[in-house]
Parts: C-alpha cells; sequence; structure tokens
C-alpha cells in the first residue's frame, strides 16, 4: 500500500464557481464539499480510483480558497497572511506524511517551493509530477523522481533534457458520464467547439486560424475564450501597431530573431504571424460564440453535440494526446481531429474518430458527417465504447499505480 498525496491547481474560474457548484449538496464539512466539488469539476476521483487499489490517497485542489480554508478550519489549522495559501499546504503534506507526492501544476509547484516540500517531509519521499504544456526548459525538472506526460513525443522530450519520464495520457471521469445532466435533450449542437480558442499569435494560432475557418464554411459554434477580444487599453494597441511594423521592417532587413529580441517594442511582435488590428473571430461570429464552459457544464456542451472538434495547441513534440480527444469519444459527439503522429495508438482513425490534415479537409468531413447521419452515429459509438474500455480513470489508474511503484 501507498500513500499519495496529489496536489493539484484548478482553473481560477473553477475556483470562483466552487461556491453556486457545492452549495447544493454541501451540508457543512469538508468531505461533503469536496465530493461535491469534484463531481461538478468532471475531473480524476484519485481518491476513489487508487483507494480501490488498496492505496491511501488524498487529493487537494490548493487554490480553491473556500474548501482550503474549510479544512484548515475542521483541523485547527491557523493561516494568515499573505502566505495563508503556502502556509496551509505545507501543513497538510507534513499531516498526511506521504509515500508519493504527485504534483499536478509544476509552473505552481516551481523547484523552490518542491524542495520546501521535501524537507517538510524529511523522509524518502518521491515528487511526482505532471506536465503536457510549452516548456523552455524541461531541464527544471529534473529534482523531480518522476514526470507523467501526455505522450511519447512529449516524453522523448524531457528525457533529452535528462529527466526521467512515462508517458501517461490523458483519460476520462466515467462516473460522470453516467450522472444525471440537466437540460440533455439529445443531439441539439449540430459542430462544435469547447476550450480555449486562443489567438492569432499565440502559441493556439494554428487552432484559432482553423477556427476561423470553419465558423465560414460550417455550422461550428464555440464555446470558449478568444484571446483577440481581449480588453486592452488604447496605448497598449498602438504599441502593438508600433511593434508590428518595427518586426516586420526588421525581418526584411534579415536582423536575426536572437538581436530582434533584444530591441524595445520590436521584440513585442517576434513570433506574432498576423496584424494585431484584425477584427477577433468571436465579435465576427457573435450568434455562434458563447462564452467559456468547464467542468459539468463542459461535460453538457459535448454530450449535446453531433460533432465536435479537437485540433491541438502548438506543442513541440507534435504528438496527439490532448484531453479532448477522450472527454468527446466519452461523452458520445464524433470527433473530428488533427491528424498527429501517436493517434493510431489512441484510437483508430475514421472508424473510432475522424481526421483532418488540412482546413479544408476537417469542412469536407465535417459537412459530410452532417449529411449522413448513420456513418456519424456508428463513428461516434465506436469512438465512445474505445474510450469506455480503454481510456477512463479507472484503467488510469492501474497504470499510474504500476507506474509509480516502480520508483518507490
Amino acid at each position: 500500500m501507498m500513500r499519495i498525496l496529489v496536489l493539484e491547481t484548478v482553473h481560477p474560474v473553477l475556483a470562483r464557481q466552487f461556491v453556486r457548484w457545492v452549495r447544493p449538496e454541501y451540508a457543512g464539512t469538508y468531505a461533503e464539499a469536496h465530493a461535491a466539488f469534484k463531481r461538478a469539476r468532471a475531473s480524476p476521483d484519485y481518491e476513489a480510483h487508487l483507494g480501490n487499489l488498496g492505496h491511501e490517497v488524498a487529493q487537494i485542489f490548493v487554490n480553491v480558497e473556500p474548501l482550503q480554508r474549510l479544512w484548515a478550519d475542521e483541523a485547527g489549522v491557523t493561516c494568515e497572511g499573505e502566505g495563508w495559501q503556502w502556509q496551509l499546504i505545507t501543513e497538510q503534506t507534513r499531516q498526511f506524511s506521504p509515500d508519493v507526492l504527485y504534483l499536478h501544476d509544476l509552473n505552481f509547484f516551481d523547484r523552490a517551493r518542491r524542495a520546501e516540500l521535501r524537507d517538510v517531509c524529511r523522509s524518502r519521499m518521491r515528487i511526482v509530477g505532471w506536465h503536457f504544456s510549452l516548456t523552455r526548459d524541461f531541464g527544471a525538472f529534473r529534482d523531480l523522481d518522476l514526470v507523467l506526460t501526455g505522450s511519447s513525443g512529449f516524453a522523448d522530450l524531457l528525457r533529452n533534457a535528462g529527466v526521467r519520464a512515462e508517458v501517461l495520457h490523458h483519460a476520462v471521469e466515467a462516473s460522470v458520464l453516467s450522472s444525471n445532466l440537466e437540460d440533455l435533450e439529445g443531439q441539439q449542437i449540430e459542430f462544435s467547439f469547447a476550450g480555449t480558442a486562443g489567438g492569432r499569435n499565440s502559441w493556439w494560432a494554428r487552432r484559432y486560424a482553423l477556427i476561423e475557418s470553419l465558423m465560414r464554411e460550417t455550422p461550428l459554434e464555440v464555446w470558449g475564450t478568444d484571446y483577440e477580444a481581449a480588453p486592452r487599453s488604447q496605448s497598449d494597441r498602438i504599441l502593438d501597431a508600433v511593434a508590428w511594423a518595427g518586426e516586420r521592417m526588421l525581418r526584411c532587413f534579415a536582423v536575426p530573431e536572437r538581436i530582434r529580441r533584444t530591441l524595445p517594442v520590436a521584440r513585442r511582435a517576434v513570433g506574432w504571424v498576423s496584424p494585431p488590428w484584425l477584427r477577433p473571430v468571436s465579435r465576427q461570429y457573435a450568434a455562434r460564440w458563447h462564452p467559456p464552459v468547464y467542468g459539468i457544464e463542459f461535460v453538457s456542451v459535448l454530450r449535446r453535440s453531433k460533432i465536435t472538434l479537437n485540433v491541438h495547441g502548438d506543442l513541440p513534440d507534435g504528438h496527439a494526446g490532448n484531453v479532448r480527444l477522450f472527454q468527446a469519444t466519452g461523452c458520445g459527439a464524433c470527433l473530428v481531429t488533427d491528424d498527429l503522429p501517436g493517434l493510431e495508438a489512441l484510437f483508430a482513425p475514421d472508424s473510432e474518430v475522424v481526421t483532418y490534415t488540412t482546413a479544408a479537409e476537417c469542412a469536407e468531413r465535417v459537412r459530410f458527417l452532417l449529411e449522413h447521419d448513420s456513418a456519424r452515429a456508428a463513428i461516434a459509438a465506436a469512438g465512445q465504447a474505445r474510450t469506455l474500455k480503454d481510456h477512463t480513470w479507472h484503467v488510469r489508474s492501474q497504470q499510474l499505480a504500476g507506474i509509480i511503484s516502480r520508483i518507490l
């Protein structure tokens, strides 16, 4: 048996929605509020799955302040001042005294904080991290005993930087899919995308360009964040325009990027592919662009979708493996996803999911699926069956326990 402490951060919006989500089921105790939040968040229940394997597990959402304050009140722990959050995390780690500390946010739990947590326990505690996002220095994770990641390509990047890494693919929480969701009256949404849409000059630039094209060519509806629509001051708009013009001029004179990145103002636009004054896609198609959804509300959108779109971020590994692959198929939507290396190990292309390589091909395939109900339904059913067989957190937790046991 292992004692495993899982420390997670959640999206700030999720943290703010705590009261609205939990209040209907909350009767006053930390355990009840914690269980209600896990259900509403629609994310892995490590305590249930790893607990069923015989391990003692605690899963803590470190930036959900009402939940953390409730834990502190019940434990008789006083945490005050600006550093209350970190005081509480160190106390929770000390009290649980884990064999394995599993950290889900290696930006929040940076190297200094990881070292402090090792000192708190003063034992042979192993620290395992999860990381599957853009990183400038993979070597910053060498202090960890193990880093888990979502694709073989990303694991290779970590290993090449001297980090011990293993693949643990994302998965879906099957208990959420079987729960009763309100306002579900069949698949009323023709074609959806739910998530971060990104922006023209963000690391989701490829995703944003695809969404812009599909908004023109298909009935795509988006529930997500458009970075291009973020409020900006007049001075920022002027700086962006000047930076764009300066960057274009410097590139025309073949000034190396390493030098351009050192120049005031112009460095602001290094890497941009579009001028900053173009109209945001969310404003061009306002009737089909909805506010972002999270947790059980995100699941509801997927379950009401006939077809849903997946396009990976511009990660350096270029492999398939983002969480939407499993969420969408698990919810029973027909998933249309970018054709990337590694996808065939997770799903059978064009029988369990539909793939594309260009925006034009994506639009063509979406139109075909909307016109052929039986073909779409067969692919959706096959994709859902594959996910519920191979890609649930019940399955992943067994894999996780096996991986962790090898480092103890």
